[in-house]
């Protein structure tokens, strides 16, 4: 299924790589990320490479909210709670930095870039809302408690961030990825030191910057055990113009709104919370004996060597009634 984002922008294109490479920098993964990383090594002049293995915003980029806001939850008053004063000031002025930046950027180019207010609402807690208020006047910004809002629910509260923005990121991205040095189809398939093996040669580099979101490579550390895929789930309809953002605290039940324009109409977009797929909205049953089994068996084996783990595949998958003998 295309992202309304997929829908509404028009996608360049970039050859594979089609020999050996000597570069300062490769910047491994094509995303938003991974092309601002190649953009701002290209104002600076650094020789840089950008590898894709498939197409530029083709994974995580393409289904973004496309916010651009320093208010991320009620995060503040957690910061200064865990780091004190000084380091959430540090984030939020971060934040504010990246904010301008893109401000800036996207001022010649046509990507649908608008300044607008953000919000973080409470459906029962005001006193949560109330907290975040207090520490962010700590950090000196100006912040505002607003009771209502322009949705089909009550609230108790919520905390205003002004001057934030919103914008569409494809059409973002095609504006600042003309004339970069990036290869698509360029699969990076082994890192040997600093030279990377692709599917079309090599990329030989003095520094390496890895920007594909999960782990691509499945050497060391057995990520592709750990990693599990979430999935969040967007609703369309013709409403008003602003963003927002829910504080539930109830799993499952962080909502995300937001206006983009689409065919000349403003319409809200309905972002609800990412959740593991195969998980329902519900509270989820108790554990069996036999997962939890293997739950224990999978945490020991990942401390021990590759060779352990695709022993402990075939023992599972040779003796399952071993295993239900145990959980019966």
């Amino acid at each position: 299924m295309e992202s309304l984002w997929e829908q509404t922008w028009e996608q360049p294109n970039f050859p594979a790589q089609d020999k050996n490479i000597n570069t300062d920098i490769l910047i491994i993964g094509g995303g938003m990320a991974g092309i601002l990383c190649a953009y701002q090594l290209h104002c600076t002049g650094v020789p840089y490479v950008l590898a894709e293995a498939e197409t530029i915003c083709s994974g995580i980029t393409k289904n973004t909210t496309a916010k651009i806001t320093s208010q991320h939850g009620l995060i503040y008053n957690k910061l200064i709670s865990r780091f004190g004063i000084e380091r959430a000031k540090q984030y939020l002025a971060a934040n504010e930095a990246a904010l301008q930046k893109y401000w800036d950027l996207c001022q010649d180019i046509d990507c649908d870039f608008e300044e607008k207010a953000a919000y973080t609402y409470s459906l029962s807690d005001r006193r949560e809302i109330e907290k975040e208020l207090n520490a962010l006047e700590k950090l000196s910004f100006p912040a505002e408690f607003v009771h209502k809002l322009p949705l089909p629910f009550p609230i108790v509260g919520a905390v205003r961030f002004p001057n934030q923005a919103q914008f569409h990121p494809l059409k973002f991205v095609s504006g600042i990825a003309k004339n970069l040095h990036i290869y698509e189809h360029t699969q990076v398939r082994e890192l040997i030191g600093t030279t990377a093996v692709t599917n079309h040669g090599r990329i030989r580099a003095k520094k390496i910057i890895v920007t594909t979101h999960f782990p691509f490579l499945n050497k060391h550390g057995s990520y592709f055990l750990k990693l599990y895929q979430h999935r969040s789930y967007v609703k369309r309809r013709y409403i008003s113009n602003i963003i927002f953002c829910s504080n539930a605290q109830k799993p499952f039940i962080l909502l995300v709104f937001r206006a983009v324009l689409y065919y000349h109409s403003h319409q809200w977009l309905f972002f609800a919370q990412s959740n593991k797929t195969r998980h329902r909205h519900i509270n989820p049953p108790a554990p069996s004996t036999i997962t939890i089994l293997t739950s224990f068996l999978s945490t020991i084996l990942l401390k021990m060597t590759f060779p352990a783990v695709f022993l402990y595949f075939i023992v599972k998958s040779t003796f399952p009634s071993l295993l239900k003998f145990l959980s019966s």
